[in-house]
């Protein structure tokens, strides 16, 4: 206690400049139970900690998570009922306080490489175990001479943990001052993919009726993307694929539209919705039920993401991937940009912008040993975070259960 008591008086010589502010800021109550807070900085992986909060949440509904950062007052934020979503927390001695007071966390992960030193001073003081995630390099906020030298190396020693994404950040990071007996290289946490649940008797009973047609999936479609996925299907058609296009609406209430507009088209179709079951002559097939995307992802090896054409992107294409569907996707990535790029950096893509592109992306269930590779790439990206993720996981749990919560 003397030595926290110590750092918040050092701390307190040194009035913060251009701290950022909550004022006017509501709060919304502190739900009871344990509270995991994340502080992440520009650039910050929100889904990834959105994603680990719904493991956690899958396996012990004792805590909530608190995010906080500047980039939350964009607006793009994922829907999870076990998250609660703040500003940046304020940098001055008396806001931390009413902070720490108001939400009184049991475990700190820091994802920022700028310090707050008077809020992390804090928590300090009230002996919230501070972790430092993603780390990448250290600067204090506007600490300038013997304050920052002093007050900024005497935070960094009460780091618990300090998890480097890679060898050369471990290495500044201990010439920043971090005791290096607690720094480690983990990689960096990032969004991986719960694999979406289907079942096993439907999937066997479909595969029957399918039998060895190759099937594409269109997962969540928008309406006004019907007649470029229609003219691609008919150009891959050409090409001599028998191929079964099975549809998702992003709006159940547009299947109707969608199967008369392809029907006007000359294109056999079946609603999923009315009872119908592929066969040898249905050319398409609108999957119109609920919570069946886990089923289509695991039966085509191919899945275009809906949206990416319309400028309306709303699944995260690692779901396809999870399940070992090769992603085919417009330039419309909205929110889920980084997961388009870690598997275009992978290689377990496609872009396609025309129908004719589209067309030739389905081209590659022509090429099994090709899919495979690609299909193999996506799975290790969406795993590739998986093992940060499971270690943050674990630290929480042991935390919680030292705690008795």
């Amino acid at each position: 206690m003397a030595r926290a008591l110590s750092l918040r008086s050092l701390i307190g010589q040194r009035p913060a400049k251009d701290a950022p502010k909550q004022e006017g800021v509501a709060r919304p109550n502190r739900p009871g139970g344990p509270l995991i807070w994340f502080h992440i900085g520009a650039g910050g992986n929100l889904r990834a900690i959105t994603t680990l909060a719904s493991r956690f949440a899958s396996e012990s509904d004792q805590a909530t998570f608190l995010i906080t950062g500047a980039l939350l007052d964009s607006g793009a934020i994922p829907e999870n009922r076990h998250v609660i979503f703040q500003p940046d927390p304020p940098n001055t001695q008396t806001g931390a306080r009413a902070f720490m007071d108001h939400w009184h966390p049991d475990m700190l992960f820091w994802m920022q490489d700028t310090l707050l030193p008077v809020l992390l001073a804090e928590c300090v003081a009230r002996k919230c175990p501070m972790v430092q995630l993603n780390a990448k390099q250290t600067t204090a906020l506007n600490w300038a001479g013997r304050w920052k030298r002093v007050a900024s190396r005497a935070i960094l020693e009460e780091f618990t943990a300090v998890m480097a994404v890679d060898t050369g950040a471990a290495a500044r990071l201990r010439r920043a001052g971090y005791n290096p007996d607690r720094i480690e290289v983990t990689g960096a946490l990032e969004e991986e993919s719960i694999a979406l649940p289907f079942n096993e008797a439907e999937r066997n009973e479909m595969a029957a009726l399918i039998g060895a047609r190759p099937v594409w999936f269109a997962s969540d479609l928008a309406a006004s993307e019907i007649e470029a996925i229609a003219e691609a299907y008919q150009l891959a058609s050409k090409r001599g694929y028998r191929l079964l296009l099975v549809i998702t609406p992003r709006d159940v209430n547009d299947s109707a539209d969608m199967a008369q507009k392809l029907r006007d088209l000359g294109l056999q179709v079946g609603v999923r919705g009315d009872g119908d079951e592929p066969h040898d002559e249905m050319q398409i097939y609108i999957a119109d039920l609920d919570n069946e995307h886990g089923l289509w992802y695991r039966l085509a090896p191919v899945t275009f993401m809906g949206g990416t054409l319309a400028g309306s992107a709303s699944r995260s294409p690692f779901e396809a991937a999870a399940l070992g569907s090769v992603v085919i996707h417009g330039p419309a990535t909205g929110r889920h940009g980084t997961a388009y790029e870690r598997l275009t950096a992978a290689a377990a893509c496609r872009a396609a912008n025309t129908p004719e592109r589209l067309a030739e992306a389905v081209g590659l269930m022509n090429t099994p040993d090709r899919m495979a590779q690609m299909a193999q790439a996506g799975w290790a990206v969406v795993t590739d975070g998986a093992e940060v993720t499971n270690r943050v996981l674990a630290m929480i749990r042991a935390h919680l259960d030292a705690k008795g919560g």
